[in-house]
């Protein structure tokens, strides 16, 4: 671009005539060749691996390049996401660059004979066109606050639109003179925690901060993470783009179209005491990244030592260091956990401890999961932190020492639920017999419509062997996901036909409750989305195909049914991680939890389901969490007499037979893509 303009403009054959011409200084123009040598190098490794003119860094072609340039992975990080983070940082001083030459060509030729609106601001500033400007070339050199002092003025005012080339130009020449001294000083600590409160494109200020070298120099830390990456599907921005998306996710839960799509966040925002303190959470919450260790750790001591530099008071910088270093709790908390269990929340408002942290915590997490990718959340995932936000609340209001009491909610929901089925002449005897020896987790899990719709429908069928199938959308005031209820009568695999069955559907199951009585009789609850993460429960005709092919797929089992012949991706192939498995037993709920963190592959719910029917076990309940390329999956499992298992050796096979099991599938959707590319070249 550059290059286009310069020579069209400037009547050149190449920018090198123009250095030292007031367009481009002999610095910039290293810079620039600099920076365009090493494009062209990675251009060219992206032919040559491709094999063609491919422009597009897609992942896998990235660890290839990154190996060709030397780099190599270390203890703390990839050799490709070293290579990206160096990619990242030479695309940003281009557009630096670019910033700096583009908006002098528009000042100087296309606005040449334009008048020219100016008026001043203060001393050291004034406006021209809309945008600021020094009023000498000696001000960063005799006021160096001014280099903070530019980015608050805009800020404060609305109608500024950018700053001049000519300025910008000063920035770059004048931002090293930020030291240790720089940073120290009262003042451009003052100014700094100002900036934090402008009202206007407060996040826009930091963008440019960023771009033009300032933020990364007041900020050492945030030096570090420049142009950072992590070569995964779920972090889909460098570290520091995702840290300013973040807290400009949180500016924008002050607009109206906010308030509609995140209500509730948007209230919790608005009604913060200082929307700042959020902000430098936000700013320090991934600062830890990349070195090594805990990253909400790291940074919540960088956090404390930035509140103690800049003197905020003990208790606001307690709250931020505290936010920092549990920035992932509440979204691990609603994804991983079972957060319809009043024991859950009880737990989670302990760890809390009061509603302030929960409102700032909440909006933290929000603006943090809509900032790492925005493709990830949807429906399902915003009703969990729903949830998670207000009955949190609730039992923070109801005070910790009164914890919800877990036999008085089952009652509750059992005498509701009686109540519906009397109006529809089903008695109290008839229900519980149909309910046999049920759990108190269904009780506590399922609401009392829900337990009535599905006991009605049992009692419907009356002796006839083929499966209840309920499917309908859930949600209190818009759908969130689609409810599937199956209900069978002495089959032991459902939950693997039923998650085979559904993934050759293109329906991704999001949870998965599951209960079983002594004789039997099954009472499994699926959460699903479809192909677009949406709910489908309004479309009549695919909901009679879903349950036709469910009723035929759990009557008829057999081998073929529980096999999954959907293709994996081809984005998720080459990330080949290996699985990991952790097993441990929870006392309260008399269950073994599984953890198993691995590759996202279809069928992979299925293949899971065949291995706990291998080792006959039975699976009360799944979490099912993805993010970008991989899984984690909880798993809440007894054996047949519904007890946890106690054997560490049994334990280990499991273990083990899962790993194994899924790192040779893994291995063979890698084996059979390079066995098709090498057809492809014969």
């Amino acid at each position: 671009m550059i290059n286009w303009v310069a020579k069209r403009h400037f009547n050149v054959e190449s920018l090198e005539e123009l250095v030292g011409k007031d367009f481009i200084t002999p610095e910039e123009y290293i810079q620039l060749k600099r920076g365009e040598s090493f494009l062209w190098k990675v251009r060219y490794c992206l032919h040559l691996i491709a094999e063609r003119p491919e422009e597009r860094l897609q992942f896998d072609y990235q660890r290839k390049i990154a190996a060709m340039f030397g780099y190599h992975d270390g203890d703390q990080r990839l050799g490709v996401e070293q290579f990206m983070q160096h990619y990242y940082q030479v695309v940003r001083s281009m557009r630096e660059l670019n910033d700096v030459m583009l908006q002098y060509l528009d000042e100087v030729i296309l606005r040449k004979d334009k008048a020219k609106k100016t008026y001043e601001l203060n001393e050291r500033f004034q406006v021209r066109d809309q945008h600021i400007e020094t009023v000498g070339e000696y001000v960063f050199a005799k006021y160096p606050s001014a280099l903070l002092e530019i980015f608050c003025l805009l800020g404060e005012n609305e109608n500024i639109q950018g700053i001049r080339a000519a300025t910008i130009r000063q920035i770059r020449q004048h931002r090293k003179v930020i030291d240790d001294a720089f940073r120290n000083e009262p003042q451009n600590k003052a100014l700094f925690l100002r900036l934090l409160r402008c009202p206007h494109n407060m996040s826009t200020q930091l963008q440019r901060m960023t771009r033009y070298g300032i933020l990364g120099r007041y900020l050492p830390e945030f030096g570090q993470i420049i142009g950072q990456t992590q070569h995964d599907l779920f972090h889909r921005y460098p570290v520091d783009a995702h840290t300013l998306q973040l807290i400009k996710n949180m500016r924008l839960l002050d607009r109206p179209d906010a308030a509609e799509e995140f209500p509730i966040t948007s209230h919790v925002y608005k009604n913060l005491p200082k929307p700042e303190l959020a902000f430098i959470a936000g700013l320090y919450h991934d600062m830890g990244k990349g070195r090594g260790g805990d990253h909400s750790v790291l940074g919540a001591v960088d956090a404390a030592n930035f509140c103690e530099r800049h003197g905020l008071p003990p208790e606001e910088a307690q709250l931020i260091s505290w936010l920092v270093e549990n920035h992932l709790l509440m979204s691990s908390t609603s994804q991983r956990s079972d957060i319809s269990d009043p024991d859950v929340i009880y737990k989670f408002a302990k760890l809390i401890g009061n509603q302030l942290k929960l409102d700032y915590l909440f909006v933290l997490t929000v603006s943090d999961i809509t900032a790492t990718n925005p493709t990830l959340w949807n429906s399902w995932k915003a009703a969990l932190m729903r949830q998670l936000y207000t009955e949190t609340r609730r039992a923070l209001q109801r005070g910790l020492e009164n914890p919800a009491n877990r036999d008085g909610w089952v009652r509750n929901t059992k005498a509701s639920a009686l109540e519906k089925l009397l109006e529809q002449d089903i008695s109290e005897s008839k229900a519980k017999e149909i309910w046999g020896n049920l759990d108190d987790e269904f009780f506590l899990r399922e609401s009392a419509n829900d337990i009535a719709l599905y006991t009605a429908a049992i009692a419907a069928r009356g002796n006839d062997s083929e499966p209840v199938i309920l499917i309908q959308d859930t949600g209190v005031e818009v759908p969130i996901a689609t409810q599937i209820f199956i209900h069978t009568n002495g089959l032991d695999n459902v939950f693997p036909i039923t998650a085979a069955t559904l993934d050759q559907l293109q329906l991704t199951i999001q949870d998965a409750s599951l209960h079983r009585d002594t004789q039997g009789n099954t009472f499994d609850i699926f959460y699903v989305l479809d192909e677009n993460d949406e709910p489908f429960g309004h479309k009549t005709t695919m909901l009679d195909r879903i349950k036709n092919i469910l009723s035929k797929a759990l009557q008829e089992p057999n081998a073929s049914t529980l096999k999954v012949h959907r293709r994996t991706p081809r984005r998720l192939k080459h990330f080949t991680m290996r699985t990991i498995a952790s097993i441990s037993n929870d006392i309260e709920k008399s269950a073994t939890i599984l953890e198993v963190i691995t590759p996202d592959r279809p069928g992979l719910l299925a293949q899971l389901g065949r291995i706990f029917v291998h080792f006959k076990l039975r699976l009360l309940s799944a979490k099912i969490s993805t993010f970008g390329e991989r899984v984690e999956d909880v798993f809440y499992l007894v054996d047949m007499d519904y007890q946890p298992l106690s054997d560490p050796i049994f334990c280990e096979q499991l273990r083990d037979t899962v790993c194994r099991d899924l790192d040779a599938r893994n291995k063979k959707d890698v084996e059979g893509e390079t066995l098709q590319k090498m057809k492809l070249w014969q």
